[in-house]
């Protein structure tokens, strides 16, 4: 059993998503039995179980629940606790069609609070029998200068139930291939691409595993194909585009999906306007241009969380960590992202779409592309509310990084991702990571006291 895991890790994804499923199903079919035990309730009919199984295996998955191996326990039990909360939610409108069953609110929050603990119970058991049999790769790091890859061997670090840093070592070290010898696992980082090969080569002679940090246009050809002209292989790579269909159905979704947004928000975006407007008496939208597919202009909206005219000192520049600008009210709106709700309206005019990279403003696009030419490429899709980028990244990542992410995004397009990243979102409100500003060059502290003292 213990090689089996080991040496199958799919297997254990598998095995770990069908326990999943069995402890959510199961909880709630016990609590529908014991709340209606006196009633006639037809708990075997298939509308009532067969519907609960398929919500929690849906949205498990879309929440990426199932993926012990790749996430930190609480990330698994934020997921779960959503993806949960609309299977049983999406499971009881059916039931209460085809069986006429009603829970009362305390009846499902006692059932749901059930379902959440012995979901978390199992994800904890889950993860100390993955590394139990699962021992970290002894890994070693690659790259050509040490100094300008901290930030990635700090993140690898983080993740020490996957990978033990027996090394970190130039590319021009003598011991380099020792090194490798004595490793599971190599982490190429910062290497030219015939670096690369060379490591690469060495690695596969001796059945490393290889984690080979992506140049941007290697993510955009990806998904190639092999194409034979004569007796000469070719790989046939599309453009980082969508089809006509694709954009057909991500505008359909983005109208539907907004028009009920913005109804199910009207309540709540009254009472931030409110708010916004008793801080400060300033105004309470903020308008702001941005560039959205084949760099066209438009102006996105959202609720003001700084102060009036904040940049007119500064000119155009970054949130950043601890932004003196920011208001009181403004730092709540921004921690719960609140303030992104008016662009609901750039959505529904079709100015957005709910996924998708995040519009930019012109002159940091133009200050981009000098040193990241590929960035330009984000602009081949529709500004998105959130996206792949926002989920899998933070505030603070850097240009690069979430270029490749957006290019990964593009690249991989699909109405199911959507909806994914759609799920994730509502679990990065939760990061507190997420919503950190850059730490800048710019000195937004001084600049504002500036401000200020000029007032």
């Amino acid at each position: 059993m213990k090689k089996f895991i080991k040496n199958f890790s799919r297997s254990l994804y598998y095995l770990n998503a069908l326990v999943q499923v069995a402890v959510v199903s199961s909880v709630f079919v016990l609590c529908l039995k014991e709340l209606f035990s006196h009633g006639n309730v037809p708990i075997d009919d298939h509308a009532t179980i067969l519907p609960l199984i398929i919500f929690s295996a849906l949205f498990l998955f879309m929440t990426g629940t199932y993926d012990i191996m790749n996430k930190r326990s609480i990330e698994l039990v934020i997921t779960g606790v959503l993806a949960v909360l609309l299977s049983d939610l999406a499971a009881i409108v059916i039931i209460r069609t085809y069986s006429f069953i009603w829970f009362t609110l305390s009846d499902f929050v006692l059932t749901y609070l059930m379902q959440i603990a012995a979901l978390s119970a199992w994800i904890a058991i889950s993860r100390i029998i993955y590394r139990k049999f699962k021992k970290p790769q002894k890994a070693v790091v690659v790259c050509y200068d040490i100094e300008n890859t901290d930030s990635y061997i700090k993140k690898i670090r983080g993740y020490s139930d996957k990978y033990e840093i027996i090394d970190i070592i130039s590319y021009n070290d003598a011991n380099l291939y020792y090194s490798i010898c004595q490793s599971e696992a190599v982490f190429m980082l910062d290497l030219s691409s015939k670096k690369r090969e060379k490591v690469a080569q060495y690695c596969l002679a001796l059945n490393k595993n290889i984690y080979i940090l992506p140049e941007s246009y290697e993510i955009s050809v990806r998904h190639c194909h092999l194409e034979q002209i004569d007796d000469i292989p070719f790989f046939s790579c599309k453009p980082l585009l969508l089809t006509l269909e694709q954009k057909l159905i991500k505008r359909f979704f983005d109208i539907v999906a907004s028009a009920v947004a913005l109804i199910l928000t009207a309540p709540i975006m009254i009472v931030v306007a409110i708010l916004i407007k008793k801080d400060d008496g300033g105004s309470v939208f903020y308008k702001q241009e941005r560039i959205t597919e084949n760099y066209r202009k438009f102006n996105v909206l959202k609720f003001r969380t700084m102060v009036q005219n904040a940049e007119e000192l500064s000119g155009a520049t970054l949130s950043t960590k601890d932004d003196p600008r920011i208001t009181k009210i403004g730092k709540k709106l921004r921690a719960l992202r609140l303030d992104e709700l008016p662009q609901l309206i750039n959505i529904f005019i079709g100015d957005m779409s709910f996924v998708g990279p995040r519009p930019e403003r012109d002159i940091f696009i133009q200050e981009y592309i000098k040193t990241v030419p590929e960035f330009i490429y984000r602009l081949n899709v529709k500004a998105g509310l959130t996206g792949l980028a926002q989920v899998r990244g933070k505030y603070n990542t850097t240009p690069q990084d979430k270029l490749k992410m957006d290019l990964l995004y593009i690249n991989d397009y699909s109405f199911v991702n959507d909806l994914k990243i759609c799920f994730l979102t509502v679990k990065v409100i939760f990061s507190k990571e997420s919503t950190e500003g850059i730490d800048g060059e710019v000195n937004n502290k001084e600049l504002f006291e500036a401000q200020q003292n000029k007032n």
